[in-house]
C-alpha cells in the first residue's frame, strides 16, 4: 500500500469518526490483528474498541487535522478534537497509525485525558 493510499485509508476512518459513523469506522479495522493504546485505554479487539468510543459520540463536536504525515505504512495526524462536556473544550491529540493489507492494525493517541478520567472512570 502506497502512502497516499495509507493517509486515504487513515483519512476516510478518522472521518467517519468525526461523523459518528461507527459502522463505517469499523470497516477501516483489521478484523484479526488490531491494536489501540492511549491514555483511556488498550484494546487488542477492535469490535470491543469501537463500542468503546461510541461513547463519545454524543459529547464530540468536531474532529479537525491540523497536520498529517505519511512515511511507508505509518500515518500520523495531530488533530484538534472538541467535545461538550461541561462547555466546549478543545484536546490536541497525536495520532500514530500502522496501515497493512488495506486496514488499519495499530493506533496510538496521545492526548491529555484528565477530563474523560473524571467523567468516565479509570
Amino acid at each position: 500500500m502506497s502512502e497516499t493510499d495509507a493517509l486515504a485509508l487513515v483519512d476516510a476512518y478518522l472521518g467517519a469518526v468525526a461523523q459518528r459513523d461507527f459502522d463505517t469506522a469499523r470497516r477501516y479495522l483489521s478484523d484479526t490483528d488490531f491494536r489501540y493504546v492511549s491514555p483511556i485505554g488498550r484494546y487488542d479487539d477492535a469490535d470491543v474498541f469501537i463500542r468503546n468510543i461510541e461513547r463519545i459520540g454524543p459529547i464530540l463536536v468536531k474532529m479537525e487535522t491540523r497536520f498529517c504525515s505519511a512515511q511507508g505504512s505509518q500515518v500520523c495526524h495531530f488533530l484538534d478534537v472538541t467535545v461538550s462536556i461541561a462547555e466546549y473544550i478543545t484536546y490536541r491529540s497525536a495520532q500514530l497509525t500502522e496501515v497493512a493489507d488495506g486496514r488499519i492494525t495499530r493506533m496510538e493517541v496521545i492526548f491529555d485525558a484528565s477530563d474523560y478520567q473524571r467523567m468516565f472512570g479509570e
